[in-house]
């Protein structure tokens, strides 16, 4: 089953100022990547949404909450929090309503 994601526009917002610090930081080759990587990485939840476990915080909410860890070196350096939803495939990536 494929599920469209929604990007929230405040996790846009955040995943812009993360990779605008890592260019002004480090690298904007990196923060290029960086940004690519995690949109790339988004869009690949509409083929499998649950690949991931639930989140820690899973039990805070009244529907299940996963987390995909990300991050464009050989660890993962950000948590992404998503819900799938279950009568219209949807699913919403961070600001969890």
């Amino acid at each position: 089953m494929t599920y469209p994601v929604v990007i929230l526009p405040e996790v846009e917002d955040a995943v812009r100022r993360m990779a605008q610090w890592w260019a002004e930081h480090h690298s904007p080759r990196e923060a290029e990547v960086w940004f690519n990587g995690v949109y790339d990485a988004f869009y690949e939840l509409e083929d499998n949404a649950h690949r991931f476990p639930l989140a820690r915080e899973n039990d805070q909410f009244p529907y299940d909450v996963r987390v995909m860890n990300y991050g464009a070196g050989s660890r993962p350096t950000h948590r992404v929090l998503y819900r799938v939803f279950a009568k219209a495939p949807e699913q919403e990536v961070g600001g969890l309503p």
